[in-house]
């Protein structure tokens, strides 16, 4: 390769050649040598033929797959070279003919070295993977394998532990926003894109340095919305599901007070992904989550259409399913008791619905199965009274 570096076909040939050499078969030994030869040799490649999608493709899945050696080649980790290497890369190939099999395989490569949190500071940095993806999903028509790749990158970056951190890695939430919000709005019916564009969310949502309700709610509200739209798109799903709730939960907790067409739209959200998984512990738990959260965050007048959306009832069917339900209960019937507590018990008419729908008999069965439990027992002791208390003037 050294002898013909000029041909950027024999370049990308050797790049192959490397990546074949290092994925190997299951078992078969690998010299300590090896992984640092074929980086400097793709390396050498990819600084000079940065600009041909076929040396950039195979190239970058070479070093995706020495990545993923254990122990880690030393260059790929904590080295700002190489991120900055894959991201110029990528600048030629979007600013070409956008080859989607280039970018993926840089984005999967870029994927591998977030494995490690020595580049994560690397990767968000600009120029960088994060700068990298903005500029993919504000193309006019992006692919949704790139696209699904880059969410993944930077969603793997957010899943870190000290993101958020003082000194720790720092997404940035306007940018973060636009890339959740952008990559929803090409892609909201692809799961391989909701997915980790809910982790990105929640991460931001949640990050101590940036908490407290947001100065630009509008941003917030644009990407609630994108993932509102793909849970109607995908009910059935239950990562959507899942993900998805969860998300719009820390949003609503964190930075946004949910009210009018969005309160709407999140329940009837709810009552979809309830009515498709009535029986999924994970998606109740979620589901019960976001339902407590849009209540706590919104107040009465929100609390007043949560009631007429008839989603307080399917918080009773959740109570009343996994209260005689086998198994690790306890998380989700935590989340259905605080959710139906919150929905308004001193309201006669509220009470009175849920009583008939059969939550006290739910209830106490909790109280008679988890009494080791003391959060649990006294917040189902607190919704019980509640529900029973009699409205003011009838006990004469």
């Amino acid at each position: 390769m050294e002898i013909h570096e000029q041909s950027a076909e024999l370049q990308a040939m050797g790049c192959s050649a490397i990546d074949n050499l290092m994925g190997g078969q299951p078992g078969e030994p690998i010299t300590a040598k090896m992984p640092d030869q074929g980086l400097a040799v793709v390396f050498k490649a990819l600084k000079k033929h940065s600009d041909d999608a076929a040396v950039v493709r195979r190239g970058a899945s070479a070093i995706a797959t020495i990545a993923q050696q254990n122990p880690p080649a030393p260059q790929l980790v904590g080295n700002s070279d190489v991120v900055d290497l894959l991201g110029q890369a990528g600048k030629y190939v979007l600013s070409g003919k956008q080859d989607a099999q280039a970018l993926v395989q840089i984005f999967r490569a870029l994927e591998a070295l977030a494995e490690y949190k020595e580049n994560h500071r690397f990767i968000v940095a600009d120029p960088g993977a994060f700068t990298l993806a903005l500029s993919l999903v504000q193309t006019q028509s992006p692919r949704p394998a790139p696209v699904a790749r880059a969410l993944a990158v930077i969603a793997k970056v957010c899943e870190s532990e000290d993101v958020g951190k003082t000194g720790g890695t720092e997404v940035p939430e306007a940018d973060g926003l636009t890339l959740v919000t952008k990559s929803l709005g090409h892609y909201w019916n692809h799961p391989s894109v909701v997915i980790p564009a809910c982790t990105i969310m929640a991460a931001l949502a949640k990050s101590s340095s940036q908490a407290g309700k947001s100065s630009d709610g509008d941003s917030w509200r644009q990407a609630m919305c994108g993932l509102i739209k793909a849970v109607k798109a995908r009910p059935a799903d239950v990562a959507v599901a899942v993900s998805a709730c969860v998300a719009l939960a820390w949003t609503c907790e964190r930075k946004v007070k949910p009210n009018g067409v969005l309160v709407g739209d999140m329940m009837a959200a709810f009552v979809m992904v309830m009515r498709a998984h009535p029986r999924d512990a994970d998606v109740a738990e979620a589901a019960c989550f976001m339902f407590s959260a849009v209540v706590k965050a919104g107040g009465d007048e929100v609390r007043g259409q949560v009631i007429r959306s008839g989603a307080p009832l399917l918080v009773v069917m959740v109570l009343r399913h996994f209260s005689e339900e086998q198994g690790d209960v306890q998380p989700v019937l935590r989340r259905a008791v605080n959710a139906i507590r919150l929905v308004g018990l001193e309201d006669p008419a509220t009470a009175g619905a849920v009583k008939l729908a059969g939550a006290p008999d739910a209830l106490k069965k909790i109280l008679s199965r988890f009494p080791e439990s003391q959060g649990l027992v006294k917040a189902t002791n607190a919704a019980l009274e509640a529900i029973e208390k009699e409205p003011a003037g009838q006990n004469t």
